[in-house]
């Protein structure tokens, strides 16, 4: 779908991201903190072991990277057919921040011979980074080529930096969040002051990887000859998860956790695409919008591993942990010429492909009980 007007790009996107992300761990943990007053008065008919379960508070601090499929936008193109030879990578995908979990042990519940901690979870990562290449047009054959993203008319060729030399960067400014609820499953009960050694988990997710991209490129001789693409890329996770936790103590208080957990989401993806081109000749301009969508199922994967030291009031732990998910999306843009006679390329129209993403992030956090015993 093609719509008119000017995509604006949305540099406060990131605030308001953030900022829904803290409100929503906030109701979430506030109905859980209710939830668990309202079990230890026998609201809900089952109450959790007796002397045994604190409701606790973790937050952690991280520094995040996360790697995303290239950006792709600019080509060179033979001269004479307009062929194209081969695409530039105007960003290699890695984004660094950081990134803060939060998470809360709400109650536990008492089922037969199992006992089941349910828990709400949260994280932010605010993330970013830039590239820059020059597009060296050796030999004097080629086109350094860009745009556009639409083709509506046949005639209208791409824009090309001809017999000089392109300056292109690329920014991408990310947010990575999300919001789980979670239980923990152990045998028999909770016991005072000690971590269950293994537990079962299982648990529904929302995640969100939220792109806010920019290409640009400038003539090094020419000073008109330029072009500004910006690119709104959403993508939203729904689904489930299970996975498994086990811890092993070594003595004096300390601990080593790995906990590794895999689901299976459905993913919607929104696109909202803006190239604008200015230039010494009336062909040279060019002002284009345009929107895509695309849904998927993707499985995501995660494994942390911790370091952990417990103290009389609370637990420290030093952690890594990374996240794969298998369905990211990958825009390939429009990189071949409809002209009149037909010619080689890669892509006829701009589109939306499947790729991969990888999470990772290195840091601390503090576990503190925030309730008395019950």
């Amino acid at each position: 779908m093609v719509e008119t007007g000017t995509a604006p790009h949305r540099p406060s996107d990131s605030v308001h991201r953030g900022g829904f992300f803290l409100v929503a761990c906030g109701l979430l943990m506030f109905l859980g903190a209710s939830v668990s007053g309202a079990r230890a008065e026998g609201t809900f008919g089952v109450q959790a072991p007796a002397g045994a379960f604190q409701p606790t508070l973790t937050i952690g601090v991280s520094h995040a990277r996360l790697h995303l499929p290239e950006i792709e936008f600019t080509h060179l193109s033979e001269q004479v057919f307009d062929d194209t030879l081969f695409k530039f990578e105007n960003h290699d995908g890695e984004v660094d921040g950081g990134r803060l979990d939060i998470a809360f042990d709400a109650f536990a519940l008492r089922r037969g011979s199992w006992t089941e901690i349910v828990s709400i979870k949260g994280f932010y990562a605010a993330l970013d980074s830039s590239n820059t290449l020059i597009c060296d047009q050796a030999p004097v054959t080629t086109n350094c080529t860009y745009g556009p993203l639409v083709q509506d008319n046949p005639l209208i060729e791409d824009k090309k930096d001809s017999n000089d030399d392109m300056l292109q960067t690329a920014h991408r400014d990310v947010d990575h969040w999300g919001v789980a609820l979670e239980s923990r499953f152990i045998l028999g009960d909770v016991e005072p002051g000690r971590e269950p050694l293994f537990a079962a988990k299982a648990g529904l997710a929302y995640k969100a990887i939220n792109q806010d991209n920019k290409v640009e490129g400038a003539d090094i001789d020419v000073a008109d000859d330029v072009f500004t693409y910006d690119e709104s890329l959403d993508t939203s996770y729904w689904g489930a998860f299970i996975g498994l936790q086990k811890i092993w103590p070594v003595g004096a208080g300390f601990s080593v956790l790995v906990d590794g957990e895999v689901g299976l989401y459905y993913a919607d993806t929104d696109y909202s695409g803006s190239f604008v081109a200015s230039g010494t000749l009336p062909e040279d301009f060019a002002n284009e919008q345009l929107s895509l969508e695309d849904q998927q199922v993707s499985a995501i994967g995660a494994l942390r591993v911790e370091a952990r030291k417990a103290f009389p009031r609370f637990t420290t732990a030093l952690y890594g942990e990374a996240e794969l998910y298998s369905y990211i999306p990958k825009m390939d843009y429009k990189d071949t010429e409809i002209d009149i006679l037909p010619v080689t390329g890669f892509t006829p129209v701009t589109r939306i492909e499947r790729g991969s993403a990888v999470a990772y992030s290195l840091g601390g956090r503090v576990s503190v009980p925030i309730g008395a015993a019950r």
